[in-house]
């Protein structure tokens, strides 16, 4: 490379970065000398973006958020926040979500004779519920399966004459869903059921709540009121680098 050469590239990096230095081609020893100055400045701002793009691969680690929510299966607030909320997040973030279902709300738990027996605020159907719930996480073993599950055991079940239709209505979402019930059932109807959701109320009651549907994101309360609103929103603010299922328009639902 000629001297005319060094010169401009220098120039260029020097100029750009700090518009303090002018070369001259008068004497052979200032391209020397500015050439020496320049490589200074080159490291520096080799160093400054390396430490940049460092920064940055700390914050990029952040690609899973968790999510924990305690309920009651008859809440009118809680069937609203699987419905509108939590099943939307699911199927567009799924996989940048770590979703823990805690079915108990304001039940109460008794040992009787070595059974526990539940009573739950809104009846004994809600009881049962609560346990269908808990048995769908423990039998599914995958929780967005288990969210679109128990959101189709919520937003179908209607009442009647007789109480709520939660079996007739298990049988629609897994034929809905293409889950074998048979074994949430089971698991329903033996101890193993009881003994799940008695689990869920000594979670509950250790947060001594105040109300349902209660949320935790990265096992923290501060953003519930958010996540309320608009859950989907919420965790894309939370991801980095945020999806690209983030960056297109989402639906505030409400």
């Amino acid at each position: 490379m000629s001297a005319i050469h060094i010169y401009l590239v220098i120039f260029c990096v020097i100029n750009f970065t700090t518009g303090r230095h002018k070369l001259t081609l008068h004497r052979g020893h200032a391209i020397t000398e500015h050439k020496a100055i320049a490589d200074r400045n080159i490291s520096l701002i080799q160093t400054r973006e390396n430490n940049r793009l460092n920064g940055e691969g700390i914050r990029k680690s952040k690609e899973k958020v968790s999510i924990t929510v305690y309920y009651e299966t008859l809440c009118p607030a809680s069937i609203r926040l699987f419905v509108r909320q939590l099943k939307p997040a699911v199927e567009k973030l799924s996989s940048h979500l770590d979703v823990q279902l805690v079915p108990y709300g304001f039940a109460l738990t008794y040992n009787i004779g070595g059974y526990y027996m539940f009573t739950c605020q809104h009846g004994p159907d809600e009881c049962y519920g609560n346990k269908m719930h808990a048995c769908v996480v423990d039998t599914l073993r995958n929780s967005t399966k288990a969210v679109l599950f128990n959101t189709c055991l919520m937003q179908y079940s209607v009442r009647d004459r007789y109480g709520f239709n939660l079996l007739s209505v298990i049988h629609w979402c897994g034929y809905k869903l293409k889950v074998l019930v048979s074994r949430i059932l089971d698991c329903v109807n033996s101890k193993r059921g009881s003994v799940i959701l008695k689990n869920y109320g000594d979670q509950t009651q250790m947060l001594m709540l105040k109300y349902v549907p209660y949320i935790l994101i990265d096992n923290s309360a501060e953003k519930q009121n958010d996540a309320m609103v608009n859950l989907i929103s919420t965790v894309c603010k939370i991801l980095v680098p945020t999806p690209q299922v983030c960056n297109k328009t989402v639906t505030r639902y409400h």
